[in-house]
């Protein structure tokens, strides 16, 4: 190789005598003709032989490409334009493809939108929108007609997409009656008889009711828009972004580049369009006003918009114009919280998320600080309190009320908000509303009890508690403790020395009950204050399912919530589990066993047989026998699912989730399995098993080591409805979308199934083994032509090629390669990543840093040397290479550059042809280098020369050309 520059400037200096005649003649490039040199176009990455493919896209350019067969496609003036329009329409506009042969002859004028490479003597064509099929010499064996079209196989087949949807037709252009399924997403025919076909599917999107949207064509559904009770997509057609409804109607047409999601559930949506603009959607997919030039989201409640006078407004999530701002106001806006805060010629003003309008503050007033993300503080420039503004744009200002300019401290608490002076004194209470509670005398009289903060619930049937008075530590009030209600009132008296909260969450009731303590004893009253139970009982326990445990006169009753008591055995460990019923202890021995005991009947339930019983869901509860073992059990104390497991956790009341021993950690966890309540076991026992309850009842199974195998939808009662080995399944709001997996079949060149279609993806038979590969949920596998399996593959991403002897898997994480022959044996493994063996060698690399060499088939590297880009050896002993200047040539076997490294870019050899580029030039060459023909830039056309460097086409040049 030491010889290589020598023989390159040789060559440079043949190259250059072949393309001096005309150069010299040419003009310096204008602008326009350097903006549209020969670009690469298609997969075109370096080493790409590293990663198999049975279908790889070949290298080309947008002046001429390979297309096999010795053939190529040029881009050159249009047939039947007249070459001064060519030459004055901007770019490549009426430039179009022609076709020729490997003797560099034009044998089809340039009148193709776009050419195929060719397969089986024909080459998929476009018209304008349309595809079809031409011969070698450009004529249309099948008109086009088609939205796109797939090469044809050795079978005699091709997929094409006609009306929208992908059928199989012959070469007379009829439709195959072959069943592919429905929603053909697309089709893949690969080489052999019979040969695979490959199908994908479109999803299916079916909704609670049984509705189904089926978007096939060029329309993908992009996930879920506005409200879910809509029933809205987001989708991308022709080229845009639009919403779909149920029915399968646009009613946002897709006309935008993206449409962007609030941060909330009810906000307006951003419809993006470039440099048109931007708009704004309600979440029912109604467009809000016009198109404006710029949308920009202040909150999660408002949005400042630009309109097309340049004109800015500020929009609330219902589109709403809540103000106009000028851009004094624009350059002066701050987000405090949810809150907008801005100033206006009249001074500055407030947007609060529930206000209709801004409120406007008194000068020098300022936002500082918003608590529990609900209220806003607003100061009054002199270190003070000004005014305070709630989110629903509520407000309380010191103007009106003076005592306002006195708060030094607000808690946030159970709901309301409670006022301090400096001096720790009780200023009042406000709700929601920011209305003061309380009255001067009762904010005075309240001052004289300690307070403890009752959460505060929805007012819908009157006033509700919102705090206890306590006697505080001095015993200063005398009167007793009692109720502060949302309305002002207290509830008091002088014989209650503590009002105690008897509800677990105050928030689930709207009827609080509270035990009152005295010196006869402890009573119960509403959240009213009005006296319920007489003050006659020691203690009263909280509230459990509508039951209270009461102890009196040395015995234990049940207490419901209207002051009722039940008298209940005498027992131990007494714990009220559902509504009417508790279970209990005999004794209090330590292996005392628990008995179920019904509170309006008066007597027991069952046997005194567990050790434990959970508290009850719709009739059923998870309990554990006197052996240890768990299991369910309804309220007559007997066993719905036998007691068999370690642990059981409840699903829907028709299935568990079981174990055979608890887990030690919540990441640490046992196999789980699903069973009905006779025990069936409906999803065995499974390492790292997810469980996914739907809101629908259905319930989302699946490994959580992501094993297809176990990828399942079920119904409430345990029933399969969706498997993910056969079907791709997601919720998209209330609705599911579905998809058929990827299925593979075997069709015989007299359109039979050899093998029909199955889930799988699978590679065509090979020749000599009559095996091939197939990829499914059970993993990657070799079949014979019976479709029974020959071996099964270790864990790797397996190919096969159709011209490669051995099996490929690569482990792309780990960098390794292994090789299985036809039998499945692995035949080579290697610490690398590494491609298909080709005429004895293979592409191989050590590290993604490192270049890429040759391995011969025991895994040696080859002494070629290193190389920015490499290619494979082609059946005419040639491999392109790139040096450490990115350059191409071609080197053999051996390393040495037979054709030098003078191309900036470059195809492998076929058929004794390849395409090279060198800047404004693309050439077909032969494999001594001589070019065969070349397709150049001058006066702003596309220009073809032959071997003789004689122009082809066109066949005048424009009249500016000299």
């Amino acid at each position: 190789m030491s010889d290589g520059f020598p023989m390159r400037a040789l060559f440079v200096a043949q190259l250059g005598g072949a393309l001096m005649a005309c150069a010299l003649l040419w003009p310096v490039p204008s602008a326009q003709a350097q903006a549209q040199t020969c670009k690469a176009s298609g997969r075109a990455h370096a080493f790409e032989a590293l990663y198999p493919s049975e279908t790889p896209t070949p290298r080309g350019t947008d002046c001429m490409a390979a297309l096999g067969n010795g053939m190529a496609a040029v881009r050159l003036p249009a047939l039947g334009v007249h070459i001064d329009d060519v030459a004055a329409a901007r770019g490549l506009k009426d430039h179009r493809w022609g076709l020729i042969d490997r003797d560099g002859k034009l044998v089809a004028a340039p009148q193709f939108d776009a050419v195929k490479p060719f397969a089986q003597g024909l080459a998929a064509a476009k018209d304008g929108s349309d595809w079809g099929f031409i011969d070698a010499s450009g004529n249309w064996v099948v008109d086009a007609a088609f939205q796109d079209a797939k090469p044809f196989a050795e079978i005699g087949i091709a997929p094409v997409k006609r009306d929208y949807h992908w059928t199989l037709i012959g070469r007379d252009d009829h439709d195959l009656d072959i069943d592919l399924g429905e929603n053909v997403a697309s089709i893949e025919v690969g080489a052999g008889d019979p040969a695979p076909v490959r199908t994908t599917y479109h999803a299916v999107h079916t909704a609670p009711d049984g509705r189904q949207l089926v978007v096939s064509g060029d329309m993908e559904v992009l996930g879920r828009f506005g409200d879910p009770e809509e029933n809205l997509f987001r989708v991308s057609f022709d080229d845009g972004v639009g919403v779909l409804n149920g029915d399968s109607i646009l009613v946002v047409p897709p006309f935008y580049d993206s449409i962007d999601a609030p941060n909330e559930e009810g906000g307006l949506w951003i419809a993006n369009r470039g440099s048109a603009g931007q708009t704004l959607l309600k979440p029912d997919g109604t467009v809000v006003g016009d198109d404006y030039r710029n949308v920009r989201r202040l909150s999660d409640d408002f949005w400042l918009v630009v309109d097309r006078d340049s004109q800015l407004a500020i929009l609330d999530r219902n589109g709403t114009v809540l103000t106009k701002v000028d851009r004094d106001a624009y350059y002066n806006l701050d987000r405090v919280g949810p809150f907008v805060v801005y100033q206006a010629e009249d001074g500055p003003r407030v947007l609060a998320p529930g206000a209709q309008e801004p409120l406007v503050l008194e000068d020098g007033f300022t936002a500082e600080m918003v608590l529990d993300n609900s209220l806003l503080v607003l100061g009054d420039g002199e270190g003070g309190i000004g005014g305070l503004v709630s989110r629903a744009g509520h407000k309380l200002l010191r103007k009106t009320h003076k005592w306002v300019g006195q708060i030094d401290s607000i808690e946030v608490r159970g709901g309301s908000y409670w006022m301090k002076n400096a001096q720790r004194n009780f200023l009042n209470v406000l709700g929601p509303d920011l209305q003061p509670t309380l009255t001067p005398e009762v904010r005075d009289k309240v001052g004289e009890y300690g307070l403890e903060v009752v959460q505060r619930v929805p007012e819908d049937e009157g006033p509700v508690p919102i705090a206890i008075l306590t006697r505080g530590h001095c015993n200063c009030a005398g009167e007793g403790a009692g109720l502060l209600l949302s309305d002002g009132r207290i509830v008091v008296d002088q014989a209650w020395q503590k009002v105690t909260p008897l509800d677990e969450d105050p928030t689930q009731t709207r009827d609080s009950r509270f035990a009152v303590e005295t010196a006869d004893g402890v009573g119960m009253i509403d959240g009213h204050g009005k006296v319920v139970l007489a003050a006659t009982r020691n203690s009263i326990a909280k509230f459990q399912h509508g039951y209270a445990m009461t102890y009196a006169d040395g015995a234990v009753q049940a207490l419901d919530r209207e002051g009722k008591l039940y008298d209940l055995p005498p027992a131990f460990g007494m714990d009220v589990v559902a509504p009417g019923f508790l279970a209990y202890q005999k004794t209090a021995a330590a292996d005392a066993l628990l008995r179920l005991y019904d509170i309006q009947a008066g007597e027991p339930r069952g046997e005194a047989k567990f050790q434990a019983i959970e508290d009850f869901v719709d009739g059923q509860a998870i309990a554990t026998a006197a052996d240890g073992k768990v299991g369910v059990i309804d309220t007559n104390g007997d066993w719905t699912l036998s007691p068999r497991y370690g642990y059981v956790e409840r699903l829907n009341g028709q299935l568990w989730a079981v174990q055979h021993k608890p887990s030690e950690t919540f990441f640490n966890r046992e196999p789980r399995a699903i069973v009905d309540a006779s025990g069936e076991m409906i999803v065995p026992y499974t390492s790292q098993l997810q469980i996914a309850p739907w809101p629908d009842g259905r319930i989302l199974v699946y490994c959580g080591c992501n094993d297809d195998h176990l990828d399942r939808l079920l119904s409430p009662s345990g029933e399969i409805e969706l498997d993910g080995r056969k079907t791709k399944f997601a919720r998209v709001g209330n609705w599911v979308r579905t998809a058929r997996r990827p299925a593979t079949g075997y069709l015989t060149a007299d359109g039979d199934w050899a093998l029909p279609l199955r889930v799988g993806v699978g590679s065509s038979f090979h020749e000599d083994s009559g095996h091939a590969l197939f990829r499914d949920h059970t993993g990657p596998h070799i079949i014979d032509q019976q479709g029974e399996r020959v071996a099964d593959l270790e864990t790797a991403w397996w190919s096969w090629p159709a011209d490669s002897d051995w099996l490929i898997g690569s482990d792309h994480v780990a960098g390794k390669t292994v090789y299985a022959d036809a039998q499945g044996e692995p035949a080579l493994r290697l610490e690398s990543q590494a491609g298909a063996f080709r005429n004895g060698v293979a592409l191989s690399r050590a590290d993604r840093d490192e270049p890429a060499v040759w391995i011969d088939n025991s895994g040696t590297p080859l002494d070629i040397g290193r190389y920015r880009d490499l290619g494979m050896l082609s059946d005419d002993g040639l491999a392109f290479a790139a040096g450490a200047e990115g350059v191409y040539g071609y080197i053999d076997r051996k390393g040495r550059y037979l054709i030098p490294p003078v191309y900036s870019n470059a195809t492998a050899f076929s058929d004794g042809r390849a395409v090279v580029t060198t800047g404004y030039n693309a050439m077909m060459i032969d494999r001594t280098g001589r070019p065969v023909a070349r397709v150049t830039q001058r006066c702003g056309v596309r220009v073809l020369y032959g071997p003789d460097n004689r122009r082809v086409w066109p066949e005048a040049m424009p009249s500016n050309c000299r």
